[in-house]
């Protein structure tokens, strides 16, 4: 449905010539189009719009575009280092924003960098975004907690993860965003999976299916399939730690 009214918005932007429109739109029907199955395309279009953006001088979009999307594809393809480009592009202007586009940003730029194998640094950025936590902001929170939880997952620190998750779930399910949230279920399966809680990890990863099949969230549907897959076809479940 949304797919719909943003290629609506695209016909009467360019009718209008708003650029800076054109551009919001774009960036939505990228993050639309990759998640329901077609992330070549997705990529594609975000990045139009990044290329949009830069000439309309829109940089409270141009920030999200930059680390949900571009960052975020890159993340999920296996290009951590690609990831972190896009994020040191977006961090200026995401801090002077500030709010949760600051904590958000450094969330996605501590996973970039566990993903290189730069646990320090992470925990550096992991207490930056602590600074920047505003008061009364729950989506902010759950941002920073999922932060915390993969640096923790990182540094073998089962207790601290699992803590960090369970709150951060409850956040996200009380704000209503199942995108989100089947995005967290999916970190805490692969969360447990590292600390060789199989059975628990296959639990989580068949939650955030469900949310993705309710959804139309084709291509993480895929990624969440394959990770099934492999945890079938792997070893017995071992005794590990839980969550609460």
């Amino acid at each position: 449905a949304a797919e719909s009214e943003l290629r609506c918005c695209l016909k009467l932007a360019g009718e209008l010539g708003s650029h800076r429109i054109e551009a919001e739109a774009t960036s939505w029907l990228g993050e639309i189009t990759y998640h329901r199955g077609d992330p070549d395309e997705g990529e594609r279009l975000c990045r139009q719009a990044n290329a949009w953006f830069e000439r309309t001088g829109d940089s409270y979009f141009q920030a999200q575009n930059l680390f949900r999307n571009l960052a975020g594809f890159a993340l999920a393809d296996g290009r951590p280092d690609e990831a972190e480009a896009w994020l040191r592009e977006a961090m200026p202007v995401a801090l002077q924003i500030g709010g949760w586009v600051a904590v958000e940003a450094y969330r996605y730029l501590a996973e970039a960098l566990v993903a290189q194998d730069r646990l320090d640094d992470a925990r550096e950025i992991v207490a930056f975004a602590a600074r920047s936590l505003p008061e009364e902001d729950p989506y902010a929170r759950s941002s920073m907690l999922i932060a915390e939880a993969i640096v923790a997952t990182a540094a073998g620190e089962s207790a601290t993860a699992a803590t960090a998750f369970s709150e951060a779930l409850r956040l996200i399910e009380e704000l209503g965003m199942p995108r989100e949230l089947g995005e967290a279920r999916m970190a805490l399966g692969r969360s447990l999976r590292e600390f060789g809680d199989l059975t628990g990890a296959r639990t989580e990863l068949e939650r955030a299916r469900a949310i993705f099949v309710r959804i139309g969230a084709e291509t993480r549907l895929k990624a969440i399939d394959a990770e099934l897959a492999e945890l079938v076809e792997g070893p017995a479940s071992t005794a590990g730690p839980s969550t609460p």
